[in-house]
This record gives C-alpha cells, sequence and structure tokens, in this order.
C-alpha cells in the first residue's frame, strides 16, 4: 500500500513561491494591458471598466491601453478592505421551500449580488425582485417595459423602482392567460 506524504504549512508556500517565481521568470509581466485584459483580470465587466474610467478610478495612456500601476491600485484597496472588514454572523440556512430551485437551462452561473429594496414586502420593487417575480432577467423585462406589455418603473434618483401592487397585477393577468389558453405547464 502507498504511504501518503503530508507536507508541513511552510512547505506548501515554499512550493507556491517557488511556482509563483518560475511563473514570473516565463512570463514577463506587462507595463499595461488592453481594456479587456484588465476587465479580465479584475473580474468585472467592461460596462464596469468603463464606469471606473468614467470616474477616473483607471486611466488610458496614449493607446488606449490601461497602465499596470492602476491595476495593482484596485486589486490592492480590494484586499485591504477584505482584511478590514468585521467578519459576518453566520446565519442559519434559509427555509428550503423559499431556497429558488435550479434552472432547467442549466443557468446556474452566480450573479453578483444586487440591491433590494430596503423594505422587503413593501410597495416598491428594484429590479432584482421583478427578476425573481417575473421569473426573466432584466433585459427581458426592460425590453417589455419599452414595448408597453410590463408596468413602468418610477425613476428615483439613478434606481429605478416598481410598484409591486402593478407587478404582481402583471403577473396575475400572465397566469389567467396561460390558464384561458389551456397551457397548464
Amino acid at each position: 500500500m502507498e504511504q501518503l506524504q503530508y507536507l508541513n504549512q511552510s512547505e506548501v508556500l515554499d512550493i507556491a513561491f517557488q511556482a509563483v517565481r518560475l511563473y514570473a521568470e516565463t512570463h514577463p509581466r506587462p507595463i499595461h494591458v488592453t481594456q479587456g485584459q484588465a476587465a479580465e483580470m479584475l473580474g468585472i465587466t467592461m460596462d464596469a471598466l468603463v464606469r471606473k474610467m468614467a470616474a477616473k478610478k483607471i486611466r488610458l495612456n496614449e493607446c488606449g491601453m490601461i497602465p499596470m500601476p492602476d491595476i495593482d491600485l484596485i486589486i490592492a484597496s480590494r484586499i485591504r478592505r477584505h482584511l478590514y472588514e468585521a467578519p459576518k454572523p453566520v446565519e442559519a440556512a434559509p427555509p428550503t421551500d423559499l431556497v429558488k430551485p435550479a434552472s432547467p437551462l442549466g443557468d446556474d452561473t452566480p450573479r453578483r449580488k444586487r440591491a433590494r429594496s430596503a423594505t422587503p414586502g413593501g410597495p416598491w420593487m428594484r429590479i432584482v425582485e421583478v427578476e425573481e417575480m417575473a421569473g426573466v432577467k432584466t433585459s427581458a423585462i426592460y425590453s417589455w417595459v419599452k414595448n408597453g406589455s410590463f408596468p413602468k418603473p418610477i425613476k428615483v434618483g439613478r434606481t429605478s423602482q416598481w410598484v409591486r401592487a402593478e407587478v404582481e397585477a402583471w403577473v396575475d393577468q400572465q397566469r389567467a392567460k396561460r390558464n384561458a389558453a389551456g397551457n397548464w405547464l
């Protein structure tokens, strides 16, 4: 029988540092990166990158590329923020009947956490809650708003909010249409 060898923490760290050093020697670090590379390195979308450039958090050089020190600053600030955040209390798991089932289409990709309304169940809904209630993504909702088949949101500052009663009435109307057509799925 084979005997397993376990490495202690310092041996694992030594191996990791050697791997990083070897990688750095064979892959020199660029001075500037493209916008697509920057978005990938930061783990954000191109839209988010454009917003950071508009807010002057990331700058472009004369060739339209992003300097690596800008990328490093953002990554360092994320690490500092993570280190100094207060630990979040451990919450009990939600009841299983409230957990949204996985999509039959396999669309289980994690989405970034977005703001919900300050008063859950209150008279106003933000887009995340509207998505959940309607069972579709943001793009479909705004498409329906544009063609007039979904209730229009009310702008509050930069945020769109829907009247809960209007969205619930729309969902009920869709159920009634489905039932009248005889489609029970």
